[in-house]
This record gives structure tokens, C-alpha cells and sequence, in this order.
């Protein structure tokens, strides 16, 4: 490898421009990182939420449901008698 070759590939692997660019990108690449954590932990916590709230309105229909046909049979009771 001559002396020219050999600057220009020091010149390369220690450009200062590039490697603030790289900083750069790796401080974007954490902060991205942190926030799809954080966004991950919203969604599985979004995730929990709507599945009670499923639950709930599951038990909730089965008390309409029951309090529907008792309702229905003391009408009927009242009305045999």
C-alpha cells in the first residue's frame, strides 16, 4: 500500500464529520429504542384494560340477562294469579 493510500484510509476511518454523524445516529437510535419500550409498555397496558373492560361488560350482560328472565317470570307469576 503506498503513503497516499495509506492517508486516505486513515483519513476515512478517523473522519471527525462521520463520526459525529454516527453519534448522531446512535443517540437517535437509543432515544427511538426508549420510546417503542415505552410505547410497548402503554399498548400492553391498553391491551389489559380493554380486556376487563370486555370482562365487565361479559358479567354485565349475563346480570341483564338473568334479571331479564326473573323479571320475566314474576311478571308471569303476577299475572296466573
Amino acid at each position: 500500500e503506498s503513503p497516499k493510500q495509506s492517508s486516505t484510509s486513515q483519513d476515512l476511518l478517523s473522519d471527525p464529520a462521520l463520526d459525529s454523524q454516527l453519534d448522531s445516529l446512535r443517540e437517535r437510535l437509543a432515544e427511538v429504542s426508549r420510546q417503542s419500550i415505552e410505547l410497548n409498555r402503554e399498548l400492553q397496558d391498553l391491551e389489559r384494560k380493554s380486556t376487563a373492560t370486555d370482562r365487565c361488560n361479559e358479567l354485565l350482560a349475563e346480570v341483564f340477562q338473568s334479571y331479564d328472565k326473573n323479571s320475566a317470570d314474576s311478571l308471569l307469576q303476577v299475572l296466573l294469579l
